[in-house]
Order: structure tokens, then sequence, then C-alpha cells
């Protein structure tokens, strides 16, 4: 495992310096049309289209390696804080609004006496910023999803739903394994490592994820993290 996770991580920034050339390369280039007002064939401008989509694909995808590897490695650590899980996830729906082109909002709803938690805003701000996504690119077309914060005694919990596609059963036994993408999903874009590392940094809460999904109607993933 050790080895397996150096040479993922030796590779992947290996990767990532001429992607990154690559990327400032095709900006520059526009850059340069735009200023000599050069308007390219509708073919040529849909082949450089796809050359920057898929330069964000492999870049999100080694990002994702090499998380998953810093994990793996023990070298990434929790710094647990008190703070504001509402505020936090405001912010992450208000950011994602901002960026995705998807005009449904987000309604964030709680239940309980609402308290400041211990948490890791830096990894938790990753979870929630992928959930949002994951929820709005796997429901094109369907009502709004929701996040629901449940109070408890001794824990609280994060419900995000979304009324999309659904998973199968067989889906949902795989869906926490690297690079697995849903039977339905796989004309949608994504790299089968999001929900890995997400778990990953619940289990380094201390918490818990599962998930409940009928194809067709809906999923609701839910979050235990303890006080």
């Amino acid at each position: 495992n050790k080895i397996q996770t150096e040479f993922v991580n030796m590779v992947s920034h290996e990767f990532r310096t001429p992607l990154t050339i690559f990327r400032t390369s095709i900006e520059l280039f526009q850059l340069y049309l735009q200023q000599l007002q050069i308007t390219l064939p509708e073919k040529l401008g849909q082949r450089l289209e796809i050359m920057d989509k898929e330069i964000d694909r492999l870049i999100n995808v080694i990002a994702d390696l090499i998380t998953i590897g810093k994990v793996n490695s023990g070298s990434l650590r929790v710094n647990k804080q008190e703070g504001s899980i509402l505020t936090l996830i405001q912010q992450c729906i208000d950011r994602n609004h901002l960026t995705q082109q998807d005009n449904r909002v987000i309604r964030l709803t709680s239940r309980g006496t609402e308290r400041n938690v211990m948490i890791d805003a830096f990894l938790m701000t990753h979870v929630m910023d992928n959930m949002i996504s994951n929820a709005i690119k796997y429901s094109p077309g369907a009502p709004a999803p929701e996040i629901e914060v449940l109070f408890e005694k001794h824990h609280f919990e994060i419900l995000v739903r979304d009324y999309g596609m659904g998973l199968t059963p067989a889906d949902q036994e795989k869906v926490f394994t690297s690079f697995f993408r849903g039977t339905n999903a796989e004309h949608i874009p994504g790299t089968g490592l999001g929900l890995v590392i997400i778990k990953k940094f619940i289990d380094l809460h201390g918490g818990k994820l599962s998930l409940q999904s009928e194809p067709g109607k809906q999923t609701e993933f839910r979050i235990r993290l303890y006080y």
C-alpha cells in the first residue's frame, strides 16, 4: 500500500505540471484570438472547448488521487475547531450557486437546538462542496436538492437529498469504491473518486456516512458526526 501510494503521488505530480502548461497555453491562445478579433471555424472552436474540459477533468482526477494518497499515507491530519456547521453549509450553497449554471436554489433547514460543533472546516467544506455539486449534477430537471441539519443530544446529522436519477441496489453497494460510476450515470462527467474522498474525510472525523436511494426518484446521503 505504501509503494502504491508513493507511486500514485509521484505520477500525479509529474502529470500536473504539463497539464498546467496546456491549460495556460489554451488561455493565452484564446486571449490572442480575442485581441485580434479572430473567430475560429465552428468545429475547431468545439475541439478547443473539448480540450479545455478534458484538461479540467484530468486536473481534478490528479487532485483527487493526491488527496487519497495523503489520507492513505496518514499525512493528512484533522484540525478540529469550534464553528457553525449551518454557516459553513450555507457558504458552500452560495458558492455553488455562483459557479454552477443551474438556477435551482438549494434550501437549508435545521431541526433541534442549534449549537457550534467541532469540525475541520477545510475538510468539511470539501465534503459539502462535493455533496452539493453531486446533488445538482445527478438531478437535472428535477426539483432543487435539499439539505437538512439535525441537532441531537450527542451528535448531529447532515442530510443531503436530491430528487434525481437515484442508484440501483447493486450500485449502492459499490458507490464508495474508487473509480466506480453508476450504471445510469456513465454519460455524466466525473472521476469516480469524489464519494471515496468524502467518506475518508468523514472517517477522519470519526463519523459515519450512509445513503438511501430509489432509482428514478431520489437519493439521500446522511452524515453523522459526534460532538
